[in-house]
């Protein structure tokens, strides 16, 4: 894992929005783990409730950024948020309604989702707000 927060660190550097992607990227992790350790319902759904909590009010504060920066490509990165939330709520809903663990593909899906769109999306949101700050640089220098 350390190896895929640091390029994501690499890309996105060390501010709050980084530290937001780090955080979602341990709880995955932990739901991972609590998944192939075989924790009891009980448990594994205390770390997706926390997973989908964080990652709802994460998402809402990254639309925020994109309209403040006027980020072009905020409906699709929105649209790419509600799907990684459906997933998300639908392994909670399954496992509220089972009380059956996630299975081990599932959380995986779910860890390829968040980091995917992370080194994607959230890359493209990153690059954005970088060059229109240095526009502001150079027209604020001149």
């Amino acid at each position: 894992m350390s190896n895929i927060v640091d390029a994501i660190r690499t890309t996105l550097g060390e501010g709050r929005m980084n530290h937001e992607h780090s955080t979602q990227i341990k709880l995955v992790d932990l739901l991972c783990s609590s998944v192939e350790q075989r924790l009891p319902p009980h448990e594994v759904g205390a770390v997706i409730d926390q997973l989908v909590a964080y990652t709802g009010l994460h998402f809402l504060s990254e639309q925020l950024i994109m309209r403040q920066h006027e980020f072009g490509g905020h409906e699709q990165h929105a649209t790419a948020h509600n799907e990684i939330l459906e997933h998300l709520r639908e392994m909670q809903a399954r496992l509220n309604r089972s009380q059956e663990n996630p299975s081990s593909e599932e959380v995986q899906q779910a860890r390829a989702m968040i980091l995917g769109h992370i080194a994607e999306q959230d890359r493209q949101l990153h690059n954005h707000i970088t060059a229109q700050r240095l526009q502001e640089k150079s027209a604020a220098a001149h």
